[in-house]
């Protein structure tokens, strides 16, 4: 299975949360799904990345 690691910008997370909804969640690793409160965030995100085999980088329009 090909999972993808979704980075953005927090003010692009409703649109970034519908895209990984479509997507569906055994595909994409988006952090309020993927990443436990009071675990290592560093620790997490390698391990993820480790996992994935994209990597889906959402840019922002400046404000």
């Amino acid at each position: 299975m090909i999972k993808a690691f979704f980075s953005y910008s927090t003010q692009d997370a409703a649109f970034v949360r519908e895209v990984a909804s479509e997507v569906g969640r055994a595909f994409a690793t988006i952090d309020y799904r993927s990443f436990h409160a009071g675990g290592d965030i560093l620790d997490s995100i390698d391990e993820a990345l480790k996992e994935s085999a994209a990597f889906v980088f959402f840019l922002s329009a400046c404000p």
